[in-house]
Order: structure tokens, then C-alpha cells, then sequence
């Protein structure tokens, strides 16, 4: 599992971790495309959901931070 990223799984050397089990609905054709980005990179379509949605947080935190200071 990638660093940063837990399902409550203690690994050797790391803490329990929590984390929040959510329900998302995609249209197919992403669905679709997650599925095979998953089999190409040999991980869980939720790994590969988890990632984007890291990524996407990490771009937008600076951009939410600065409209709360306006």
C-alpha cells in the first residue's frame, strides 16, 4: 500500500491508521478507465481512487487555504 495511504492495516514500524469507508458513483467510461489503469499498474481500483484523490487534495489545499484567508 502506498505511504500515506491506509485501509486500518497495521504494517510493522507504523501506526493504526484511521480512515472512513465512502460510496462513489462514476459513469462507466471512467470506471471503465480506472479499472485498467488499476490491472496496468497492479493495484486495487480503491488504491487508484485514493491516489487521485491524494493528488487533488495536495494541489488544492494551497488554493482552498488562500480563499479562507480573503
Amino acid at each position: 500500500m502506498e505511504e500515506g495511504l491506509s485501509n486500518n492495516v497495521r504494517t510493522p514500524g507504523r501506526r493504526l491508521s484511521e480512515s472512513t469507508r465512502v460510496s462513489v458513483t462514476f459513469p462507466a467510461e471512467h470506471y471503465r478507465r480506472m479499472n485498467e489503469m488499476a490491472e496496468r499498474e497492479d493495484l486495487s481500483t480503491a488504491c487508484v481512487v485514493r491516489r487521485a484523490v491524494k493528488e487533488y487534495l495536495a494541489r488544492e489545499s494551497p488554493s482552498l487555504k488562500q480563499r479562507k484567508e480573503r
